[in-house]
């Protein structure tokens, strides 16, 4: 029993000079959408102003450190989220067993299909303003 889970998110502070804690707490940080799987069943997605889906310990992320801080510093302040005490990282498990931790070096190295490059092409568009209001089209290439 697990949650993977997955955020891409919008701010204007710059991640890779703050660093994920910084960031998730910056005032104009919030969430674009949230793709998740409860016990491996199909990916779904959440946007602001869904109801909540009911979520499991433990939470799956890649790069688990940026999820657990948005869920605590975002999810719950802003949406009413619930606390969750063990979350797991395939990052640092790809590395424990030697393979690239970006996601996506991770995935060719395993010979499987990787990210949506298109979707993160157009997500990275509305990631550092988020005064950018998503048009439906382009949400959708996101969540795909």
């Amino acid at each position: 029993m697990a949650t993977f889970i997955d955020f891409e998110t919008t701010s204007e502070c710059d991640i890779k000079k703050a660093g994920a804690d910084k960031y998730a707490r910056h005032p104009s940080t919030d969430i674009i959408c949230m793709s998740y799987s409860i016990d491996g069943g199909p990916v779904q997605t959440w946007r602001p102003g869904d109801v909540l889906p009911r979520v499991n310990d433990p939470m799956i992320a890649h790069n688990a450190a940026f999820d657990s801080a948005i869920w605590e510093h975002v999810m719950r302040p802003k949406y009413g989220a619930g606390v969750f005490n063990e979350w797991q990282c395939t990052s640092s498990l790809a590395a424990f067993y030697g393979l690239p931790r970006s996601l996506q070096r991770a995935l060719e190295a395993l010979g499987v299909e990787g990210k949506d490059l298109e979707g993160s092409r157009v997500m990275l568009k509305y990631a550092k303003d988020p005064s950018l209001t998503i048009p439906d089209e382009d949400l959708a290439t996101i969540v795909q």
